[in-house]
């Protein structure tokens, strides 16, 4: 929690609530609560608040499992597409179902899509395109 107070501003109150949500989403989602904490601290960093950090370390987490990346590679992942299409920390889920689901329907991993998302949604969304064809031309390739 130290880090995570060091990068976000909240009161005591806000982060004594993260503190006990984040057990809740830990077994939720298969994790730890620390793995929670971390990815918050990490989305904290980028300039996001608590909340916003809560909702990002809960997709982060999830992508980490269904992905098999690790969670630095999760963050990456998940931030440029964010950027690229100026989507709403709570909209970040949406993309980790859309990974999730391709790849399970495809010969594609969820983590091939994401590093070509990572690669090609900042100049692709100038462009016009969207994220779903972005990631249904990855599946394809």
């Amino acid at each position: 929690m130290t880090d995570l107070k060091k990068v976000i501003d909240a009161s005591e109150i806000s982060f004594e609530n993260f503190r006990k949500s984040s057990y809740d989403i830990a077994r939720e989602i298969g994790v730890t609560a620390q793995t929670i904490v971390s990815a918050a601290s990490e989305w904290g960093k980028l300039g996001y608040n608590l909340e916003e950090s809560t909702e990002l370390a809960k997709s982060s987490a999830i992508y980490v499992n269904v992905g098999d990346v690790d969670a630095a590679t999760a963050t990456s992942d998940l931030v440029s597409v964010l950027k690229a299409f100026n989507k709403e920390a709570s909209e970040s889920i949406d993309v980790v179902n859309v990974l999730n689901n391709i790849s399970n329907k495809y010969a594609v991993s969820a983590a091939e899509l994401g590093e070509i998302l990572k690669k090609s949604s900042s100049a692709l969304a100038i462009s016009g395109d969207t994220m779903e064809n972005i990631v249904a031309m990855g599946a394809a390739m």
